[in-house]
């Protein structure tokens, strides 16, 4: 009976440790300079749709090989600096669109590729690349205005 209780007692200072990291870990309140323009507009594109208003944004380390996370406990939006640096006008726009979706209306992945291999829907899991983004560009800009 004891080892249950240690077990369940290790369990419990794990869980707890672990939303105090989650909820606890400082954040760099606001946005970075960089997106304010992105925001503005998936805001404009998407219609008011998606308007990112009570959301923080700025860069980060934490997950080096996504592009953005979407941190809904926190209402943030962490993007990795090094991927955008390389990302093109409208890579950003879309990645940004994601991550608002994600946060704001909690829109979970909608996955499916075309036959060439694209995305069908920005909502993707994964950017399937910039010659992707900017051809079915205006389709996921429909889909913006709609998700």
């Amino acid at each position: 009976m004891s080892n249950v209780l240690l077990g369940l007692r290790t369990v419990l200072y794990l869980v707890m440790t672990s939303m105090m990291y989650l909820f606890y870990t400082p954040l760099e309140y606001g946005r970075h300079k960089d997106f304010k323009p992105y925001i503005k507009e998936v805001r404009r594109l998407s219609k008011g749709n998606l308007s990112g208003k009570k959301i923080s944004m700025n860069y980060t380390e934490y997950r080096p090989n996504a592009l953005g996370t979407c941190l809904p406990w926190r209402n943030e939006i962490i993007i990795n600096k090094k991927h955008w640096q390389t990302m093109s006008h409208y890579d950003r726009i879309l990645l940004i669109a994601h991550e608002i979706a994600h946060c704001e209306k909690g829109i979970k992945h909608i996955n499916g590729l075309e036959f060439w291999g694209c995305a069908k829907h920005f909502m993707h899991h994964q950017d399937t690349g910039k010659w992707c983004n900017r051809t079915r560009f205006r389709e996921y800009v429909k889909q913006m205005q709609e998700i």
